[in-house]
């Protein structure tokens, strides 16, 4: 070929073409991989999971939150506590058991 020529004077682009569509193909196989697609899906999945353990996690701090500023501020929740979760009476009641 002739130092002028015009396909000489591409060659460098369409190599560089070439090796853009390799890698783009080669990239593409491998983010729509099956194995990738189930393996994401697993993913997000237990995201989910975990998503939804924290807000019961959130739920149940609150709750337990309510009932230690009950603990310390509420008489009557405690004596309702005392009385019917851990069986306890005043000195002055009497206990019939059936």
């Amino acid at each position: 070929m002739p130092a002028g020529s015009p396909l000489r004077s591409h060659v460098g682009t369409i190599m560089l073409l070439i090796a853009i569509v390799t890698i783009l193909g080669a990239s593409l196989s491998y983010v729509f991989n099956p194995r990738h697609i189930e393996r994401y899906t697993l993913m997000e999945q237990r995201l989910h999971t975990i998503q939804q353990k924290n807000v019961e996690t959130l739920r149940q701090n609150i709750r337990l939150d309510r009932e230690i500023r009950a603990c310390k501020h509420d008489e009557r929740y405690l004596y309702r506590i005392a009385r019917h979760e851990l069986g306890m009476i005043k000195k002055s009641h009497s206990v019939y058991l059936f």
